[in-house]
């Protein structure tokens, strides 16, 4: 008896480790089907980001939280991996169609396409925008992650509230070395811009450390904590006060005399980071949808670059030239008939 159950529990365990296996294969080392690729390679990215990962809320303080404590680096060296992770995963999207595919799954694949396109062809510039605005940048969207998504359910959750501070004092100095590096090759940002930021930057390094709201936010959020006592509370703010004196003020107070600085070097109409045109607008152009290229009467040209369609600029030279546009609207001819 003892010997059958043995037998029958190794055989129930190696059913399951093949299941495993075969599912693996199935969806993640060699997907099958266009649907378990982008599937895996979804997956792939919010991996990548700890961010997207504790924006989704199932896996913070869990044994599955390897990412809690981190937050993406703000570095050359983090976009380019990016950027190589995107390439890697278009080559590997042309494995699954367009050829061969109709329907729904050929519109899948067209918008995968379009999407990953999209960002190589903007990730491919280096200085092609401006690293903080007064909408966007790691100085709008960090605080808020901090104070609104990182959730904080345990002594642990705190802990690791007080490590993503410490990144981001880390992150403020990559800030602080790209937006140098942007203003040496000449990219600076309007002035009205500028002035925006600086006015956020100085506003929030303005509060007392035990008034801030990185503390404040931490307080507020413990109180709901049962598991983390008083004694405990309080010691965890005064080491995020600690945290927002040595690191985050600091770090702030640099892009403030950087931005400062850059008030010398801007004006309103400053459009230096703009991507050149002659690159920018002749970039490949895909078509998909079943429609073929313009001008031409084979559709197997669909997804295919189409040389016969104008470029941007070559569209606003025409625009340009059309005397129905460019003329006073008392003096233009009417279109033909």
């Amino acid at each position: 008896m003892r010997f059958t159950i043995r037998t029958v529990l190794a055989a129930g365990v190696g059913l399951v480790l093949a299941g495993l296996a075969a599912a693996s294969c199935w969806f993640w080392f060699t997907p099958v089907g266009l649907n378990n690729y982008i599937n895996k390679i979804t997956l792939q990215s919010l991996l990548r980001s700890p961010e997207s990962l504790t924006s989704l809320g199932l896996l913070d303080d869990t044994l599955l939280d390897f990412h809690g404590h981190k937050l993406t680096a703000f570095t050359r060296q983090q976009e380019l991996d990016s950027l190589a992770f995107l390439r890697r995963s278009r080559e590997g999207l042309n494995r699954y169609g367009p050829q061969g595919l109709e329907g729904q799954d050929r519109l899948t694949w067209a918008i995968a396409a379009w999407m990953m396109d999209d960002q190589i062809a903007q990730a491919s510039f280096e200085r092609g925008g401006y690293r903080l605005t007064q909408l966007d940048g790691v100085t709008v969207q960090l605080p808020q992650f901090l104070t609104d998504v990182h959730p904080i359910r345990s002594h642990r959750g705190a802990q690791r509230y007080l490590k993503r501070l410490e990144a981001f004092g880390d992150i403020l100095q990559q800030a602080h070395q790209r937006v140098a590096e942007d203003r040496d090759h000449g990219v600076v940002p309007p002035d009205f811009i500028v002035r925006r930021v600086l006015e956020q930057l100085r506003a929030f390094a303005a509060a007392a450390p035990a008034d801030h709201l990185l503390v404040s936010s931490l307080h507020e959020r413990l109180r709901m904590v049962e598991s983390v006592s008083a004694a405990q509370a309080v010691e965890l703010g005064q080491q995020a006060q600690d945290i927002l004196r040595r690191r985050i003020l600091p770090g702030y107070q640099q892009l403030i005399e950087l931005h400062e600085a850059l008030l010398k070097h801007t004006d309103s109409r400053n459009r230096s980071a703009r991507p050149r045109r002659s690159n920018w607008d002749n970039r490949p152009k895909t078509f998909c949808g079943g429609a073929s290229c313009p001008g031409t009467s084979n559709s197997s040209n669909c997804m295919k670059p189409c040389s016969n369609i104008p470029t941007q600029g070559q569209a606003l030279s025409a625009y340009r030239k059309d005397a129905r546009f460019t003329q006073p609207r008392w003096h233009r001819t009417p279109p033909p008939a």
